[in-house]
């Protein structure tokens, strides 16, 4: 089996691509948009900017994978403009390329998805049928994306899955996540952490188990068409604060002000239905322990 990977060098991408290639009879490709800094034994590597629909095409086409996760997208800070291009002018360039690649083989497309997708609602749970549109520019983004996606499947008949992500961490994560910023601050010995709402409560999972449910998600069917990739359990920052203080031997001043950006959610839980009573998925590292190898990592 032939698997690509868009976004192979960012944070999921790399976790995503060491899991594969320790498993037998799979040819791993990462598609980079420049060089790697630092490559991964056993990957090949393609090096195609998906703005490039024709290179795209041609590459899908030469290489012709049998799986592909499309990872390859922009995180806030960057710019509105930057994120629709990504998630939306990139994917129809990617969804068209597979659309002919299709008309010779079978190719299935797993979609990495966004909680900042859904719409809040008043229980802060949100099950794969909640309404989607974002409040935030990367939210409506990637909740584009995921519609594009929806209808590329039902119109031209794509094997697609959308696998929507709630909040990650664990080891290489970057400080714009809280949870990374907590921890590269306590690396330096900070003395007082200065953060948001720390009441506010999310659904962590490590990076290597994202990594094994997306890989779980695309061995099987019987979970649909979206599904969430999520412990179904909510977490707030005061907890993760606590772990981390825990782990890293310091017990700085932490201040609590509110950021009122527009969009911020209090709570954002996944039902985790799906993913851990349909798929028989279950996490299997604790945020302590992915706590404690993001500071064995630095």
């Amino acid at each position: 089996m032939k698997i690509w990977v868009t976004g192979a060098s960012g944070f999921t991408g790399q976790h995503l691509l060491q899991q594969l290639c320790e498993t037998d009879d799979t040819e791993v490709v990462g598609v980079y948009r420049t060089a790697p800094v630092a490559p991964i034994d056993g990957v090949q590597i393609e090096l195609i900017d998906l703005a490039d629909a024709n290179l795209l095409r041609e590459r899908l086409e030469a290489s012709s994978p049998d799986q592909i996760f499309h990872l390859a997208g922009q995180m806030p800070p960057a710019t509105s403009s930057a994120m629709w291009d990504a998630f939306v002018r990139n994917t129809y360039h990617l969804l068209n390329a597979v659309r002919s690649l299709s008309a010779q083989k079978a190719v299935k497309v797993l979609v990495a998805g966004s909680a900042a997708e859904y719409l809040p609602n008043s229980t802060g749970v949100f099950s794969e049928d909640a309404a989607i549109g974002g409040v935030s520019d990367y939210g409506m983004s990637k909740s584009a994306q995921t519609m594009l996606c929806l209808n590329a499947a039902e119109q031209f008949g794509i094997d697609l899955v959308i696998a929507r992500g709630f909040n990650f961490l664990g080891p290489g994560m970057s400080p714009n996540f809280v949870v990374g910023q907590i921890c590269a601050q306590l690396a330096k010995g900070a003395e007082e952490l200065v953060l948001g709402n720390l009441q506010s409560e999310r659904d962590f999972l490590d990076i290597r188990d994202v990594a094994s449910a997306y890989r779980a998600i695309m061995r099987s069917d019987a979970a649909g068409r979206v599904v969430n990739v999520c412990s179904g359990k909510g977490t707030t920052i005061q907890e993760m604060v606590d772990i981390a203080c825990e782990i890293y031997q310091i017990q700085p001043r932490v201040q609590s002000k509110a950021r009122n950006h527009g969009f911020d959610i209090d709570r954002a839980i996944g039902d985790s239905t799906k993913l851990i009573d349909k798929l028989l998925w279950q996490p299997a590292i604790s945020l302590h322990q992915s706590i404690s190898d993001v500071k064995k990592h630095g």
